[in-house]
Formats: C-alpha cells, sequence, structure tokens
C-alpha cells in the first residue's frame, strides 16, 4: 500500500509538564461511533493517558466537533487518514503522534471496567524488561450497542512462554488486545499488515505472535475488555480458523514452534 497521509487535529493539548504514560488508540470508520467510543473512555481511572481518535477515511463535515463535551485534562487528538485503510495501517500512520511510553489499540466500542487501563499500565510498567506486553480476556458479544447478547470469552495464556501461547492459539482464533510497550512496538515496524485476512478479526492475534519474537506477554485474568463482535455466520467462522492457521504456520518456524 501507498503511503497515508493523514490529517492531526489537536483537540486537547498534553501538558508541558505531566506527559501521558500510556496511549490509547480508538479505531472507527464514522463520527458516531467514535463519539460513543469516547464516552465509554471518559470513564476510565488512569490519571496519566492520551486518546487518539483514528478516524479511517476523510473527516465528513460536522466530526470536527467529536470532542466539544470532553471535559476531562486527558490530551485527546483526533487524527484522519486520506482513505480507507483499514486498522492496522490507521494506526501505523498514526503512531508518530503517540506521546505514551505504553500503547493499546481499540476498537470503537471496546469498553474496559474504569480501572481496567490503570491496571494494565501498572502491570506492565512493573514487569520485568523481557515483557513486551500484558493482555487479559476478551469477552465477545454480539447485536447493537442496545441489545447485546453474549457470545463467549476468549481466555489467554496463564504459562509462560512462546510455545504455550502458540499452543493456545491453535485452540481459539481471538485474543484481547495487549498493552504494548511503545519503543517494541516501534522495534517489530509496528502493528502487522501483511498476514492473511488483515483486519480485526485477526489483527490482536496477528500482533501477538509479532511480539512472541522480541519478548513475553503477560495475561492478566481478572482484567477484561468487552467488545461487540460483528455477527459472522458459520462459512465465515470456518474461513476466520483456516486464515489462523496460515499465520501460525508463518510465524512457527521463526519461533522455532511446532507447526499447526
Amino acid at each position: 500500500m501507498s503511503r497515508i497521509a493523514t490529517r492531526v487535529y489537536t483537540l486537547r493539548s498534553a501538558s508541558r509538564h505531566l506527559l501521558p504514560q500510556t496511549s490509547v488508540l480508538l479505531y472507527g470508520n464514522s463520527g458516531d461511533a467514535l463519539r460513543r467510543a469516547l464516552h465509554g473512555v471518559a470513564a476510565y481511572l488512569h490519571e496519566r493517558f492520551e486518546v487518539l481518535l483514528l478516524h479511517d477515511g476523510p473527516l465528513p463535515q460536522g466530526n470536527f466537533e467529536l470532542g466539544r463535551r470532553w471535559h476531562r485534562r486527558t490530551p485527546l487528538t483526533l487524527i484522519a487518514t486520506d482513505r480507507p485503510c483499514g486498522p492496522a495501517h490507521c494506526a501505523n500512520a498514526a503512531l508518530e503522534q503517540v506521546q505514551g511510553e505504553q500503547v493499546l489499540l481499540l476498537q470503537a466500542g471496546d469498553l474496559l471496567d474504569p480501572d481496567g487501563l490503570a491496571q494494565l499500565s501498572d502491570r506492565l510498567q512493573r514487569a520485568p524488561a523481557t515483557t513486551v506486553g500484558v493482555y487479559g480476556d476478551l469477552q465477545g458479544w454480539e447485536g447493537t450497542a442496545q441489545n447485546q447478547r453474549y457470545v463467549r470469552t476468549y481466555t489467554g495464556e496463564p504459562k509462560a512462554g512462546r510455545r504455550h501461547l502458540f499452543a493456545r492459539l491453535k485452540q481459539q482464533t481471538h485474543l484481547a488486545p495487549p498493552l504494548v510497550r511503545a519503543q517494541v512496538l516501534q522495534q517489530i515496524g509496528g502493528y502487522p499488515t501483511d498476514y492473511p485476512g488483515q483486519g480485526w478479526q485477526l489483527g490482536d492475534t496477528a500482533l501477538a505472535l509479532a511480539l512472541l519474537a522480541t519478548g513475553t506477554l503477560t495475561y492478566q485474568p481478572d482484567l477484561t475488555i468487552r467488545r461487540l463482535l460483528p455477527p459472522r455466520p458459520a462459512a465465515q467462522r470456518f474461513d476466520e480458523r483456516k486464515l489462523l492457521n496460515v499465520l501460525l504456520r508463518q510465524h512457527a518456524k521463526r519461533l522455532q514452534v511446532p507447526a499447526p
């Protein structure tokens, strides 16, 4: 893909004396989705984080007022790409705007408990240098924002080591998005974009596999991200599993683990 141009709008500036520790990238393809996502983020108890709203594609008229009701002192930036390009490309185009030492990429609609972001941030900061990211459970729901039905919870791998996490990914397709050290994210070239089925359904899994080459991911079973999943027919779920197997085979040799 050719270089993606962006337009950056600073809706609330960061204090010179208190730079954010954690950067939350909120991806969406409509102003309404990002506006609803901001409502959830406003409840976070973290003292030092910033929010970067990622609008996938040119910004329609009227969406410049996304931050008008943002009453927190938390820095808020709106970044729009020149064309629709998907979550990973969109996030990578925005990485140069990140000020935090830790990065979490969420899709509009993802929800954490009010203290969830602060807990993830604190645990990553206290973790050994070999820990490149921390993550919890991913709770999947289907339906609409007003009428949701619980589907299942995708758990992480409690045992340390790439072999154990790799084995878990042979059993389930999804992982919760990890909070990652920004420096490590830069080292691996940003969010992966060259895997089959590039998009939200396998994006967090592709990132986890890329991170395993640089260190360990630590599972936090008491923390959960709730996600509204798009409806998927059985045939699509089968295709997703096939795409995941291709992704696992791509990484197996590099990670020196048995291929599926």
